[in-house]
């Protein structure tokens, strides 16, 4: 899956171009974990603008500031300050205000900040002397950007940094959703497209970087010099000083361990001490924490929690714990071990997609519900895949999703609607809509029924092109 173009991100393009369009200086910060794209956006950004880009490295700070003086002065033909030896980030900068033009419209993007952060922490404090002191006001965009994200938002955008107060725009840069990651998949059928979303999420190099499934799977997560292979522990060690304990709550969840106590249990630590590693996972969109769409009161305290991220949910649950299989190059035996528990995981993120294209669709509140009722005495789970609320119009929707290789009929429609009627939202007055997605179709008999009765129903090339459907729409 290669492509030279550049796909998506219209939305953070057009603020990035708004900004860029004010008169005077602006301030642009934008994050994102590693390979997400910022390189790219940036990039596209600057086409036909004049100004200078500078990606750091990981590397001491003495490095650094000779990278970008020689770039800098390249750029302004200043010979003398390509002689100079600057002792730190102070007289650096000091220099720059003495020739950087402000009174031409121009960008200094540096890309990948947070390293040069890392390493010297006092490149903050002299940034900020030379915005407050010059670079405020000029006509320069000076956007900044970083892979490390806890950094970013601790240090650039918080409270306590030098740089407080200043930026006129951050974009936090996510993967995208699978209607724009099918860009990278293209020459795929759509389960395909389904299967690979499924685990590598929807980060660009990641899905540059994809294959055929299960090659994929087999030489690439299952292979011990695959790329994916230690993708996951790359990510949270880049991110942590100290990854074990936020590995060992990841691996938990990937195990389904769901509460708070369970993961606490399972990592051997007090609930309390456990939260707090769990709220950074948040953070950084990383996990998420769920309630019953329509919980309300004490409910809301009772989360459960799972990985948000597709690609570290199918790391955690199948590359983490075959690392010892892997490492003796039986990859091959750990997809045949893992194979029917890796299509129920596909099963499982393809629900995800099905509540995004409502979300894109428009619904305002788009979530899941479970909850408990009576049956001859004994409590009984119940769950739906998909519950959509329009609370404005006391409109509400229910779907079911299957990933199954055989056609569903009638019978799941009536379960939905028996579980429909558990559901405590606006009961006495409200309208009800439902939808099912089958992998494999529907029985001739269910589509005749779901026809006569307006009940949505899709397979999955249907979520290519669900902007059709106007019964998806909140307001059809």
């Amino acid at each position: 899956m290669k492509s030279g173009r550049f796909i998506g991100r219209e939305r953070e393009l057009e603020a990035m171009e708004s900004e860029y369009k004010r008169s005077g200086s602006g301030f642009m910060v934008i994050f994102g974990r590693r390979r997400v794209g910022k390189t790219r956006l940036i990039q596209e950004f600057m086409t036909g603008k004049e100004g200078v880009y500078y990606l750091a490295a990981d590397e001491k700070d003495t490095l650094q500031i000779r990278e970008i003086q020689e770039m800098l002065a390249s750029y302004l033909g200043d010979d003398i300050m390509a002689s100079l030896k600057f002792e730190g980030w102070k007289e650096f900068f000091r220099y720059l205000e003495r020739v950087w033009p402000a009174d031409k419209k121009l960008v200094l993007a540096i890309d990948e900040v947070t390293y040069i952060i890392k390493n010297n922490r006092s490149f903050l404090s002299y940034l900020q002397q030379f915005w407050d002191r010059f670079l405020s006001g000029t006509k320069t965009t000076l956007i900044l950007s970083g892979s490390l994200v806890n950094m970013v938002l601790t240090d650039i955008l918080g409270g306590g940094s030098p740089l407080y107060g200043r930026r006129t725009l951050d974009i936090h840069l996510r993967p995208f959703r699978f209607g724009e990651a099918v860009g990278f998949m293209e020459g795929m059928n759509v389960e395909e497209q389904i299967r690979i979303y499924s685990i590598l999420g929807g980060v660009p190099k990641y899905l540059l970087e994809g294959d055929r499934f299960p090659e994929l799977l087999k030489n690439k997560f299952f292979g011990r010099n695959g790329f994916f292979y230690r993708e996951g522990m790359f990510l949270l060690s880049e991110e942590f000083r100290n990854p074990s304990t936020y590995s060992i709550a990841l691996r938990a969840i990937a195990e389904g361990k769901a509460s708070l106590k369970e993961i606490a249990d399972f990592a051997g630590m007090d609930g309390k001490r456990m939260s707090a590693y769990l709220d950074m996972l948040l953070d950084l969109d990383l996990i998420r924490r769920e309630i019953p769409i329509t919980a309300q009161g004490k409910r809301l305290r009772r989360g459960v929690y799972s990985i948000s991220d597709n690609f570290l949910a199918f790391w955690y649950r199948f590359v983490h714990p075959n690392r010892s299989l892997i490492e003796m190059d039986l990859g091959e035996d750990v997809f045949k071990k893992e194979e029917n528990s890796i299509n129920s995981f596909i099963g499982k993120r393809f629900e995800e997609i099905c509540r995004d294209v409502l979300r894109e669709a428009g619904w305002p509140k788009v979530g899941r519900w479970w909850g408990s009722h009576l049956v001859d005495g004994e409590k009984k789970q119940e769950e739906i895949d998909i519950v959509a609320l329009n609370e404005g119009k006391k409109e509400i929707l229910f779907g079911e999703v299957k990933w199954k290789n055989r056609a569903i009929g009638c019978e799941v429609l009536n379960d939905l609607k028996r579980k429909a009627s558990l559901v405590a939202w606006n009961s006495e007055n409200r309208t009800e809509r439902y939808l099912l997605v089958s992998k494999a179709g529907f029985t001739k008999k269910c589509v005749e029924r779901m026809e006569a009765e307006n009940i949505i129903y899709m397979v999955p090339e249907n979520l290519i092109d669900w902007r059709q459907n106007r019964l998806l729409n909140p307001n059809p």
